[in-house]
């Protein structure tokens, strides 16, 4: 009873600490430095999500849309996105022992999904807040759809690298405190 106890203050403890990281993620990373938000947040919730019941998740990524949806509702959209990545590097990317699986068909798989997250959440946020990303991003390339594609794939790419290595980083750093937490 006693360890069952000490397991759920872990469970709670490391929840708390989670969603306090995301949230300030998104308070520092703002405007254009939102990418920032995409490196940090994927990883955060699936090192949390390893060893924890599934309803453990669903709180933290309620208490995530919750907060965010209340304090800064034009992000809403993106740190959708950021769950989706982070149950596909759950998931995809992460074995039952933890270890990273960077295969081609995997990490293909997970640029493609970053790509198809940031390019959703650029035109819904033009569509729903009226925030002119898109046309932003058209200024950009210059209105070519080839060097629009090429810098979402660039950022695609430095989303899944950055994504893998602080999932690894955290991981190994957070293995002994996550061992003790219930399954």
């Amino acid at each position: 009873r006693k360890e069952q106890d000490v397991n759920k203050t872990r469970t709670i403890t490391l929840a708390a600490f989670v969603l306090s990281l995301c949230i300030i993620c998104i308070m520092l990373f703002r405007g254009s430095m939102s990418i920032m938000s995409s490196l940090l947040i994927p990883p955060l919730i699936a090192v949390f999500s390893l060893n924890q019941k599934k309803i453990y998740w669903l709180y933290v990524t309620l208490g995530l849309i919750l907060t965010v949806s209340v304090l800064f509702n034009t992000q809403i959209i993106f740190v959708s996105g950021y769950i989706l990545l982070a149950l596909a590097l759950r998931y995809l990317m992460a074995g039952r022992d933890s270890n990273i699986n960077t295969g081609f068909f995997n990490s293909a798989a997970y640029i493609i999904l970053s790509m198809a997250v940031i390019i959703l959440g650029i035109m819904l946020t033009e569509k729903v807040f009226l925030i002119p990303l898109h046309s932003m991003m058209l200024r950009i390339s210059g209105g070519r759809l080839v060097v629009y594609t090429g810098i979402i794939f660039v950022e695609s790419a430095l989303i899944f690298i950055s994504n893998i290595m602080i999932f690894k980083l955290l991981f190994s750093k957070l293995k002994k405190f996550m061992m003790g937490v219930e399954r």
